[in-house]
């Protein structure tokens, strides 16, 4: 996906002030094929793989605005085609519908494809916000369609469906293989995986985009990347494959990157495409050289966690003001791994800038600098529009939507990275023109944040109750106001714990460094140390350059059992299948339950502060009673939930006897009872 961009016009109001509050991407998916066709189309052989991108532009009231549309069709022809129309139909599967967005590709303005692989980019506007929204709402009530002389209603179609993006990366070294090779090599991979999904959220498929950076001492022929099924220092074979071979091989020399699109067609493929989202670390990526054709380089794959950021660029923040007349809406969606400490350790950074001049332009730069408002800076982030690469709008209104990929092997970027996700307010956005080559526009990516302060009443049991106290060990939740300066979790950290920062926030809680899920300018999730003693504890809210909240005074307990609560009722599952207890699936006597809990204090064996809980041996709880309807429920285990940290699951026996409806759930532990919580009882 490095070289995205659509050069459109948006929506121009009067003398080309900024209609569009947030430009945003929303991604779609539609598996082209004949015999999708009506009538069936037979005697051709072709297929495709269609990604729709409607960058969506809304005002300050989140109202539509209008939209960029991009086509990026990968296709496959086994003869010769000329295609000589490209559009999007409204119609359900199955049903011929009208065109709504037509592209340019018409039968004097044709695509001539010399057969094999192919790829067709085109970019539309759309202004009509009904058609928008239907489009957004319902996806599957529209398909793509594409034409050729000899097939005018269409050879090929698809139907869309809306597409979630995920991102994975992984640092590729030859020491990972298996054995380690002696090459001097390293680089990353990232996969943007675009996932479509059934009513039951199952993944039904997608397309896996590589973006492999590499760095070799020279010439390297490549004839592989693949992801494989296998854990770290284990061999196995190709799940996902790109295109490259040792028939189809690509030349490279030092540094530099490429990119593969690989559609999620096979049933091999899909379950591995699952695996993708549901444990990345089960699956490497290998790069393969004719030198080293069992692999030079390798690394498991890797979550990353979502920075998004936003703000709208205007010539008088330039320095000094430029003469434009317009401005810009920008998004910056950073997608990160950390190490332990949070510290940013990779990361793929989307930009997306909404822009609307006066007149036409030609943007020669797009880039995040270093500086505080009213003072310019040096590049730190550039998106690879340049001079020889850029982007001209002939109204002067238009979208532009990149990628820039920064790996371990590149420290200056890393540390722009971590300094503009810590302290966004210390940098700017500019996008440069031929006309104004210093900068046209730009925007402070944020302002500068106040002191940290935690709300009085502000923490509490993660549950959400506030009656509940907390223990060693247990998840609250922390609010306030400039808590941090930007929003993330840690799914991207790289070891088995929670990172103790995020964002270059931190939370101490009687002098310890608390682990962290999440962190936000309102609200942060921690993790209580389980070092922490009873009594009263000190809690304080530390930003970067020792920026601390006032002191809080936190009661703990040893044990303070809290139960989770999601729509009203308790987080509670059926252990034979492990489906939700709701009305429609009611518990009866005699089911073995999971309740979901936190605060039930010190387990054995003891599982450290912040680390993920182990599978084998399970770390239990004694002690520990439940009711359901007011009857004893007998405790069958207790213990902490592997592969998470601070949650815990009490198996449980539904008695009998107790009355059809909604019954409260308790827990206790230590003698603390925990709040009441309903479950459907049948």
């Amino acid at each position: 996906m490095r070289r995205i961009g659509c050069v459109l016009a948006l929506v121009l109001l009067g003398v080309g002030v900024v209609a569009a509050q947030t430009v945003d991407p929303v991604f779609m998916y539609a598996n082209m094929t004949t015999g999708q066709e009506i009538p069936l189309v037979t005697g051709v052989t072709v297929s495709g793989t269609a990604i729709i991108t409607v960058h969506v532009a809304r005002d300050a009231g989140g109202a539509l605005v209008g939209a960029a549309v991009d086509f990026d069709i990968q296709l496959t022809s086994a003869d010769p085609l000329d295609f000589i129309g490209l559009h999007i139909h409204e119609a359900a599967a199955g049903v011929i519908g009208n065109i709504v967005i037509p592209t340019d590709l018409t039968n004097a303005n044709r695509f001539s494809h010399p057969g094999g692989a192919g790829r067709i980019q085109k970019q539309v506007l759309v202004t009509d916000t009904a058609l928008l929204g239907r489009l957004l709402a319902n996806p599957a009530g529209f398909y793509v369609n594409i034409h050729t002389p000899a097939n005018p209603d269409g050879v090929m179609r698809g139907q869309l469906a809306a597409a979630e993006l995920r991102v994975f990366r992984t640092r590729l070294l030859p020491s990972n293989e298996v054995p380690p090779v002696s090459a001097d090599a390293s680089g990353s991979c990232s996969v943007a995986a675009l996932a479509t999904r059934d009513a039951n959220g199952t993944i039904t498929g997608g397309v896996a985009i590589f973006d492999i950076n590499h760095r070799f001492p020279g010439a390297a022929t490549l004839t592989g990347t693949h992801l494989h099924a296998g854990a770290i220092d284990t061999s196995a074979g190709v799940v996902i494959g790109t295109n490259l071979s040792g028939a189809n091989p690509l030349a490279v020399t030092g540094s530099g990157s490429y990119e593969r699109f690989v559609p999620i067609t096979t049933a091999l493929q899909l379950t591995n495409f699952r695996v993708l989202f549901q444990n990345p670390a089960g699956l490497y990526c290998n790069v393969h050289t004719t030198t080293f054709g069992g692999g030079i380089m390798r690394g498991q794959m890797q979550n990353t966690s979502l920075v998004l950021l936003r703000t709208a660029l205007t010539p008088q923040q330039e320095v000094p003001p430029s003469n434009v007349q317009g401005g810009a809406a920008a998004s910056l969606a950073a997608f990160v791994t950390r190490d332990g400490a949070g510290r940013i350790t990779s990361g793929t950074v989307f930009f997306e800038v909404g822009h609307i001049f006066q007149s036409a332009a030609e943007f020669t730069g797009l880039t995040i600098n270093k500086g505080a408002p009213g003072s310019n800076g040096d590049v730190i982030i550039s998106s690879g529009l340049s001079a020889s690469a850029s982007v001209k709008s002939p109204t002067g209104a238009g979208d532009i939507f990149r990628l820039a990929s920064i790996d371990q092997d590149n420290a200056a970027g890393l540390t722009a990275l971590n300094g503009l996700i810590n302290n966004p307010d210390q940098y700017y956005i500019n996008l440069n023109t031929t006309v104004n080559p210093n900068g046209a526009v730009r925007g402070q990516v944020a302002l500068a944040p106040g002191k940290p302060a935690i709300n009085t009443g502000g923490i509490i049991s993660a549950v959400g109750d506030t009656t509940v106290a907390t223990a060693p060990g247990g998840i609250i939740s922390i609010f306030g106001a400039n808590l941090s300066a930007t929003t993330s979790d840690a799914a991207g950290t790289e070891v088995p714990a929670l990172p103790i920062t995020l964002n270059g926030t931190e939370v101490r809680i009687a002098g310890r460094q608390a682990p962290l899920y999440f962190v936000s300018p309102l609200q942060i999730n921690a993790q209580v140390p389980y070092e922490t003693p009873e009594g009263n504890a000190g809690v304080f809210v530390v930003r970067p350059t020792d920026i601390f909240s006032a002191p809080y005074t936190l009661a703990v307990r040893r044990t303070a059992p809290a139960i989770f609560v999601a729509g009203g009722a308790a987080i509670v599952v059926k252990n034979n299948d492990f489906s939700l207890v709701t009305a429609n699936n009611a518990a009866g006597a005699g089911d073995t339950l999971v309740i979901f809990c936190t605060g039930l204090g010190g387990t054995t064996p003891a599982v450290g502060t912040g680390r993920f809980a182990p599978l084998s041996p399970l770390a239990t709880v004694s002690g520990v009673t439940a009711t359901i309807g007011g009857q004893p429920a007998p405790v069958i285990g207790t213990a902490l939930s592997p592969g998470f940290v601070g949650l815990y699951q009490v198996a449980v026996t539904m008695p009998t006897g107790v009355a059809a409806g909604n019954r409260a759930v308790v827990v206790t532990a230590g003698g603390q009872a925990s709040n009441s919580a309903n479950i459907a009882v049948k």
